[in-house]
Protein backbone atom coordinates (compact mmCIF):
# COMPACT_ATOMS: atom_id res chain seq x y z
CA UNK A 1 0.00 0.00 0.00
CA UNK A 2 1.00 3.57 -0.36
CA UNK A 3 1.54 6.29 2.07
CA UNK A 4 0.60 9.70 0.20
CA UNK A 5 1.81 12.66 2.73
CA UNK A 6 4.11 13.93 0.20
CA UNK A 7 3.92 15.79 -3.68
CA UNK A 8 5.64 12.14 -4.78
CA UNK A 9 3.70 10.06 -2.67
CA UNK A 10 0.25 11.72 -3.85
CA UNK A 11 1.39 11.41 -7.65
CA UNK A 12 2.53 7.63 -7.64
CA UNK A 13 -0.50 7.04 -5.82
CA UNK A 14 -2.56 8.39 -8.78
CA UNK A 15 -0.64 6.29 -10.90
CA UNK A 16 -1.27 2.69 -8.33
CA UNK A 17 -4.77 3.48 -8.70
CA UNK A 18 -4.68 4.03 -12.89
CA UNK A 19 -2.25 1.28 -13.41
CA UNK A 20 -5.01 -0.89 -11.30
CA UNK A 21 -8.13 -0.34 -13.39
CA UNK A 22 -8.65 -2.08 -16.63
CA UNK A 23 -10.12 0.94 -18.16
CA UNK A 24 -6.78 3.03 -18.17
CA UNK A 25 -4.51 2.33 -20.50
CA UNK A 26 -1.59 4.74 -19.80
CA UNK A 27 -1.16 7.83 -17.22
CA UNK A 28 0.85 10.34 -16.59
CA UNK A 29 1.45 14.08 -13.98
CA UNK A 30 2.60 17.36 -15.16
CA UNK A 31 2.03 20.13 -16.76
CA UNK A 32 -0.28 19.76 -19.87
CA UNK A 33 2.55 21.55 -22.58
CA UNK A 34 4.44 17.83 -21.68
CA UNK A 35 1.84 16.70 -23.42
CA UNK A 36 2.58 14.99 -27.34
CA UNK A 37 -0.65 13.35 -28.11
CA UNK A 38 -0.90 11.48 -31.63
CA UNK A 39 -2.39 8.64 -33.55
CA UNK A 40 0.41 6.11 -32.23
CA UNK A 41 -0.69 7.45 -28.41
CA UNK A 42 0.19 10.02 -25.62
CA UNK A 43 4.01 10.31 -25.24
CA UNK A 44 5.62 12.83 -23.40
CA UNK A 45 8.90 15.65 -23.49
CA UNK A 46 10.61 12.95 -20.84
CA UNK A 47 10.37 9.57 -20.09
CA UNK A 48 8.18 8.63 -17.77
CA UNK A 49 8.69 6.37 -15.04
CA UNK A 50 6.31 3.40 -16.16
CA UNK A 51 7.14 2.22 -19.69
CA UNK A 52 3.27 2.09 -21.44
CA UNK A 53 3.03 0.26 -25.14
CA UNK A 54 1.80 2.40 -27.93
CA UNK A 55 -1.84 3.41 -28.27
CA UNK A 56 -2.84 4.01 -24.86
CA UNK A 57 -6.36 5.41 -24.95
CA UNK A 58 -7.73 6.12 -23.15
CA UNK A 59 -5.46 7.96 -21.06
CA UNK A 60 -5.63 9.93 -17.23
CA UNK A 61 -3.39 13.21 -17.11
CA UNK A 62 -2.66 14.10 -13.42
CA UNK A 63 -2.28 18.30 -12.87
CA UNK A 64 -1.63 19.27 -8.88
CA UNK A 65 -2.11 22.69 -9.24
CA UNK A 66 -1.70 24.07 -5.91
CA UNK A 67 -0.86 22.98 -2.11
CA UNK A 68 -2.48 24.34 1.13
CA UNK A 69 -1.32 23.75 4.63
CA UNK A 70 -3.96 23.60 7.44
CA UNK A 71 -3.76 22.08 10.29
CA UNK A 72 -3.01 18.60 10.44
CA UNK A 73 -4.01 18.23 6.32
CA UNK A 74 -2.40 18.88 3.12
CA UNK A 75 -4.71 20.20 0.62
CA UNK A 76 -3.80 19.05 -3.13
CA UNK A 77 -6.01 20.71 -5.82
CA UNK A 78 -5.57 18.96 -8.77
CA UNK A 79 -7.08 18.80 -12.75
CA UNK A 80 -7.09 15.33 -13.60
CA UNK A 81 -8.10 14.86 -17.62
CA UNK A 82 -9.54 11.62 -18.68
CA UNK A 83 -9.34 11.73 -22.11
CA UNK A 84 -9.79 9.43 -25.27
CA UNK A 85 -9.49 9.44 -28.94
CA UNK A 86 -12.42 12.03 -30.22
CA UNK A 87 -15.28 10.18 -32.49
CA UNK A 88 -16.67 11.07 -35.61
CA UNK A 89 -20.23 10.72 -34.38
CA UNK A 90 -22.55 12.81 -31.94
CA UNK A 91 -23.82 9.27 -30.72
CA UNK A 92 -20.25 8.33 -30.14
CA UNK A 93 -19.09 11.26 -28.75
CA UNK A 94 -21.88 10.75 -26.07
CA UNK A 95 -20.92 7.32 -26.07
CA UNK A 96 -17.32 8.29 -25.29
CA UNK A 97 -18.17 11.10 -22.13
CA UNK A 98 -19.62 8.43 -20.62
CA UNK A 99 -17.30 6.20 -20.40
CA UNK A 100 -14.47 8.76 -19.62
CA UNK A 101 -17.12 9.83 -16.98
CA UNK A 102 -17.37 6.41 -15.72
CA UNK A 103 -13.27 6.19 -15.39
CA UNK A 104 -13.15 9.54 -14.12
CA UNK A 105 -15.54 8.57 -10.86
CA UNK A 106 -13.79 5.04 -10.74
CA UNK A 107 -10.57 6.76 -9.53
CA UNK A 108 -12.31 9.02 -7.64
CA UNK A 109 -13.86 6.13 -5.36
CA UNK A 110 -10.88 4.33 -5.30
CA UNK A 111 -8.97 6.72 -3.26
CA UNK A 112 -11.80 6.54 -0.89
CA UNK A 113 -11.58 2.56 -1.06
CA UNK A 114 -7.90 2.21 -1.12
CA UNK A 115 -6.23 1.45 2.13
CA UNK A 116 -3.74 4.15 3.13
CA UNK A 117 0.00 3.43 4.92
CA UNK A 118 0.34 5.44 8.32
CA UNK A 119 3.82 6.76 8.81
CA UNK A 120 4.11 3.84 11.67
CA UNK A 121 3.20 1.04 8.77
CA UNK A 122 0.10 0.56 10.49
CA UNK A 123 -3.27 0.48 7.59
CA UNK A 124 -6.09 2.43 7.94
CA UNK A 125 -9.16 0.56 6.16
CA UNK A 126 -11.74 2.84 4.03
CA UNK A 127 -13.84 4.11 7.03
CA UNK A 128 -10.48 5.45 8.46
CA UNK A 129 -8.80 6.45 5.78
CA UNK A 130 -5.88 9.15 5.14
CA UNK A 131 -7.12 11.22 2.97
CA UNK A 132 -10.65 12.61 1.58
CA UNK A 133 -11.94 14.85 -1.30
CA UNK A 134 -13.62 17.59 -0.74
CA UNK A 135 -16.85 18.74 -2.26
CA UNK A 136 -17.72 20.04 -5.10
CA UNK A 137 -16.14 18.40 -7.21
CA UNK A 138 -16.13 19.87 -10.86
CA UNK A 139 -16.12 17.98 -13.72
CA UNK A 140 -15.85 19.72 -17.34
CA UNK A 141 -16.42 18.03 -20.85
CA UNK A 142 -14.24 18.17 -22.97
CA UNK A 143 -14.80 17.98 -27.04
CA UNK A 144 -11.45 18.42 -29.59
CA UNK A 145 -9.49 19.80 -26.66
CA UNK A 146 -6.50 19.21 -28.77
CA UNK A 147 -5.10 19.15 -32.42
CA UNK A 148 -5.35 15.25 -33.01
CA UNK A 149 -9.41 15.34 -31.47
CA UNK A 150 -9.42 14.31 -27.75
CA UNK A 151 -12.62 13.76 -25.65
CA UNK A 152 -13.56 13.07 -21.97
CA UNK A 153 -13.52 15.11 -18.75
CA UNK A 154 -11.96 17.39 -17.11
CA UNK A 155 -11.74 16.78 -13.04
CA UNK A 156 -11.04 19.61 -10.74
CA UNK A 157 -11.56 18.60 -7.39
CA UNK A 158 -9.36 19.43 -3.89
CA UNK A 159 -8.04 16.08 -1.84
CA UNK A 160 -7.27 16.52 1.92
CA UNK A 161 -4.11 13.98 3.05
CA UNK A 162 -3.61 13.80 6.96
CA UNK A 163 -0.49 15.31 7.43
CA UNK A 164 0.46 16.42 11.42
CA UNK A 165 2.83 19.41 11.52
CA UNK A 166 4.94 17.09 13.86
CA UNK A 167 9.02 17.18 13.80
CA UNK A 168 8.67 13.88 11.46
CA UNK A 169 6.22 15.58 9.50
CA UNK A 170 7.44 19.72 9.30
CA UNK A 171 7.44 20.99 6.21
CA UNK A 172 10.32 23.23 7.17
Amino acid sequence: MVRARTYKELVYFFQRICDELDTVKFFSWGEPEEMNVNESGPSWNWTPDTTYPNNQYPFVFLQPTALQVVQGFYQYTCNLWVLDISPSTRIELLETHDTMLHIAQDILAKIKLTPWRTTNGEMYSSNKTDASISYPINFLPQTEISKNGLSGWLVTFTINVKNPLDLENAPY
